[in-house]
């Protein structure tokens, strides 16, 4: 989650195609949301985001070793498609195993996405690049969920101008 900044909808909804380790991207096509009447929907991204992302090192080594036994990148146990509910219960079991014995808090796959962002800023990418790479509609949304809580970085980035 920390390395695709993809929303959980967006990160189930990654198949295997989708993934360009030559060009070393990975194109966001579509999100996965639970359904009342059947188990899962296949949507596009949220505000239609679609968006051709740059892979990471460390990401392209975690995607080298999963397994290719579906067309989904993170297919439940049978191989199919993952409802995101049963996902993200199993993110809160693994977050809390892993957090079990220190400070760090368990986190949502939104906080994690919130957390890539929030680096993102605190390394100085440009707002219009940082708006594109997290998928959001407009700049008012980046600006508001990013730019206004970093008021501590805009007081030290303040300083260290004058």
């Amino acid at each position: 989650m920390l390395e695709t900044r993809l929303r959980g909808g967006e990160l189930l909804g990654l198949k295997w195609e989708d993934i360009d380790f030559s060009d070393e991207t990975l194109s966001v096509k579509r999100s996965i949301a639970d359904s009342k009447t059947s188990r899962v929907k296949i949507n596009p991204p949220k505000w239609d985001s679609y968006r051709i992302l740059p892979l990471s090192e460390v990401l392209i080594e975690a995607l080298c070793s999963l397994s290719k036994t579906s067309a989904y990148l993170f297919p439940n146990s049978k191989n199919e498609i993952r409802s995101p509910h049963s996902w993200s219960q199993n993110l809160a079991t693994f977050m809390k195993s892993v957090v079990m014995n220190s400070d760090i808090p368990p986190l949502t796959a939104h906080e994690m996405r919130h957390t890539y962002g929030t680096n993102l800023r605190r390394k100085g990418i440009d707002i219009y690049a940082f708006q594109k790479v997290m998928g959001h509609k407009d700049i008012k949304m980046t600006t508001e969920l990013y730019v206004h809580k970093e008021i501590n970085e805009l007081k030290r980035a303040m300083k260290n101008a004058l």
